[in-house]
């Protein structure tokens, strides 16, 4: 996350992926297993850090996306990663 925020034009695609991977699957998209098993167990300050993120990945995105679009990946993320974590997550 840090390369991204200092080069997001250096680590190309990489971004892009890493909001990906922070977005629970959907309906008939991903694999819930896998992402329950990379999405417990962070600290407050942790998903305060991702949260900041992905707030900053959709801003920049929106400011110079296609016509101020703003990121579903990254939206669809933020619902998850401002929620308070599961009992025992």
């Amino acid at each position: 996350m840090i390369w991204c925020l200092r080069a997001p034009d250096a680590v190309d695609v990489i971004e892009d992926n890493l909001v990906c991977q922070l977005e629970p699957p959907s309906e008939g998209r991903g694999v819930p297993e896998w992402f329950a098993e990379r999405a417990t167990g962070f600290t407050a300050e942790q998903r305060a850090a991702i949260v900041a993120f992905l707030e900053s990945y959709r801003a920049r995105h929106e400011a110079h996306g296609p016509a101020g679009a703003p990121s579903a990946h990254a939206t669809n993320a933020l619902a998850y990663w401002t929620r308070p974590p599961e009992a025992g997550a």
